[in-house]
């Protein structure tokens, strides 16, 4: 879709009806993909609803039917030329209020950002990403999907977080990766499939969201026999603003958030004056670089609190 131009709006299927309808609307969007249904939730029904409140919603696809959709209109349409500034995905966080806000992700963001991450942590080329993670989240619509692609890499998703099935996808698919917040990792490590399973491929684990202890980065590292590698970013910064490396003390995977991405500035800045701090000092990370978003989706006012004048 990000060559033919096609912008991205990921939404979570648990979304009350209001707040789908709302991002929708914001987004103006003009077609959706769908699962029938999301946790015994009849999507069917939410989206025939939403297409008769959005003047804009012209289009509903089911997913079971994407691939009858893309032979329809690839036999008909020409890829238009797509440069790397040009808008890719608008992935709507709540970030530090309860109001969402589209963060506005081009090309250049998403790709390098994504690319750098795989790279960071090993990921084979032609390699196998299993990927558990929710595909509305900006960790797996674009960290680990382009990430893997970036590697010419086969990409396993599954169809939501089961402890169970994820170990059965790792050993049935021989995946090399696979991005798991703390809290995921603890239950495929506990889940008595653990130790049944051939897990022999995995090269390396990533994490992040929150705290990883130095604990689980060392039972990871042993019970897996693999890399580990953390992730820290947010979702205006295409997911992933530093990370640590896959050869680091476990000191540093636990204490630490690795080192910026390449490319990337990053400085550590008084909350009041936005002067750099003195090394050991607090302050605000900030960052400048490839991944920055273009701002927040018709949101000047949030966009200039959120940006800088020099980036």
């Amino acid at each position: 879709m990000s060559l033919a131009h096609i912008i991205l709006v990921p939404l979570n299927p648990a979304y009350k009806l209001a707040e789908a309808e709302k991002i929708l609307r914001a987004a103006n969007a003009v077609g959706i993909f769908h699962d029938h249904t999301y946790r015994d939730r009849d999507l069917d029904t939410v989206v025939t609803t939403l297409i008769k409140k959005l003047d804009c919603l012209r289009e509903a696809h089911p997913l079971c039917e994407l691939d009858t959709f893309m032979r329809s209109v690839t036999e008909k349409l020409a890829l238009p030329a797509v440069t790397s500034n040009q808008l890719l995905q608008l992935q709507y966080t709540s970030g530090t209020t309860g109001v969402p806000k589209g963060a506005r992700l081009h090309h250049r963001g998403v790709v390098n950002t994504s690319r750098y991450v795989a790279a960071r942590a090993g990921f084979p080329d032609g390699g196998v990403w299993v990927n558990a993670m929710p595909m509305f989240h900006i960790g797996g619509s674009a960290v680990t999907s382009i990430g893997c692609l970036s590697k010419h890499g086969t990409y396993v998703l599954a169809p939501s977080f089961d402890p169970a099935s994820t170990l059965e996808l790792i050993e049935s698919e021989r995946g090399n990766a696979c991005l798991l917040v703390p809290t995921m990792i603890l239950a495929v490590l506990d889940h008595p499939d653990f130790t049944k399973r051939d897990l022999s491929s995995i090269k390396t684990i990533l994490s992040g969201a929150a705290a990883v202890p130095a604990t689980l980065v060392e039972r990871t590292r042993r019970e897996f026999a693999c890399d580990f590698s953390i992730v820290f970013g947010q979702t205006e910064l295409n997911g992933a603003v530093a990370q640590t490396r896959v050869g680091d003390l476990v000191a540093d995977q636990a204490e630490t958030l690795g080192q910026p991405l390449p490319n990337v500035e990053v400085k550590i800045a008084d909350f009041a004056t936005g002067v750099t701090q003195p090394i050991g000092e607090i302050g605000e990370i900030m960052v400048r670089g490839y991944q920055t978003m273009q701002g927040y989706h018709q949101m000047l006012e949030a966009t200039c609190e959120t940006i800088e004048q020099d980036g």
